[in-house]
């Protein structure tokens, strides 16, 4: 926040503003116009112009101290796209996943806390296995979160290892038929410091050709079917990309043509971690070729059947 200034005592004929009067008539002001978590959008947005991540980290006393006319000027201007429910990741530009900061852009998919899951599936599955070169796919990389999730966390266990060091080399490919998605996995992959061990190509995987095969493939696919988009929240439908969300007449459009690329391009005995939609589970198996099977079915943080191992066994 810009120097605080002290609320004095001596009565001004303009109006003053504080953090704490600010979020209070923000909060009333979100819950009037049915936004979307009202009490947590005033509290980033008010964090956001002060420089700060949570509310809570300004201490009681700042949040009682006169705000400038610039500041509360840029609070009104940020809170007001938020009446109109553009999503508070667009607003404030970034967002955190995991141990990542990253930027956000319009209208590239915004990650949901439950896909910080498929990062430990992944993670697990790297930890266990034996090969020294490991080459992974990600299929549809929107900002980058799940393979700059995945390669930050296998350099820091790397480094912070003692007692049993990896040599383990992880090469990652992240494709997306979205250009400004590839840019906006450049442009973290590069403030992350994780450009060199990162490759970010503009394609879809359909026609995704690779001279080398896979170890294992992960993806974030679009699996909601198309009768029921328009049950998303307003959010989402009038602001975040469908090619991130629609999956086709029944969700498994794009997760058809990972399968078949994967029939091409993945080693024997390689696996997949996809999340999918919550009634895939209990039918991906009947789109499986011979060669594949259903090996895992994990639920997300909300207790859902949400992501599937498959495995190419010949």
């Amino acid at each position: 926040m810009q120097q605080f200034r002290r609320l004095c005592s001596s009565s001004a004929s303009a109006a003053i503003f504080t953090p704490q009067s600010k979020l209070r008539e923000w909060i009333r002001r979100f819950e009037q116009a049915s936004v979307f978590e009202p009490q947590t959008s005033a509290q980033l947005i008010i964090s956001h112009v002060f420089g700060k991540k949570m509310i809570s980290q300004l201490s009681h006393e700042e949040t009682l101290m006169k705000i400038s006319a610039e500041e509360n000027a840029r609070i009104d201007k940020l809170c007001s796209k938020r009446l109109s429910h553009i999503p508070i990741q667009y607003i404030i530009g970034e967002w955190d996943f995991r141990n990542c900061s990253l930027k956000m852009k319009p209208p590239i998919f915004i990650p949901r806390p439950e896909t910080e899951s498929l990062v430990d599936l992944v993670n697990l599955e790297l930890e266990r296995s034996q090969k020294l070169n490991f080459r992974l796919l990600e299929v549809g990389c929107g900002s980058g979160a799940i393979s700059l999730s995945i390669l930050r966390e296998h350099v820091e266990k790397q480094e912070k290892s003692t007692s049993k060091p990896s040599n383990q080399l992880l090469e990652v490919i992240a494709i997306d038929v979205n250009e400004e998605a590839v840019n906006l996995t450049k442009l973290n992959s590069s403030i992350l410091h994780l450009s060199n061990q990162l490759t970010v190509l503009n394609s879809s995987v359909e026609k995704f050709e690779s001279t080398r095969k896979f170890d294992a493939i992960v993806s974030n696919p679009p699996y909601i079917p198309s009768t029921e988009m328009n049950a998303l929240q307003k959010e989402i439908i009038n602001h975040e990309s469908s090619l991130a969300f629609d999956g086709g007449k029944d969700g498994f459009d794009v997760i058809r043509q990972i399968i078949s690329f994967a029939d091409r391009s993945l080693v024997k005995d390689g696996w997949m971690w996809m999340e999918v939609d919550d009634s895939h589970p209990a039918t991906i198996a009947n789109i499986l070729p011979h060669r594949y099977q259903l090996d895992q079915v994990e639920r997300d943080l909300f207790d859902v059947e949400r992501f599937v191992k498959l495995v190419k066994i010949r």
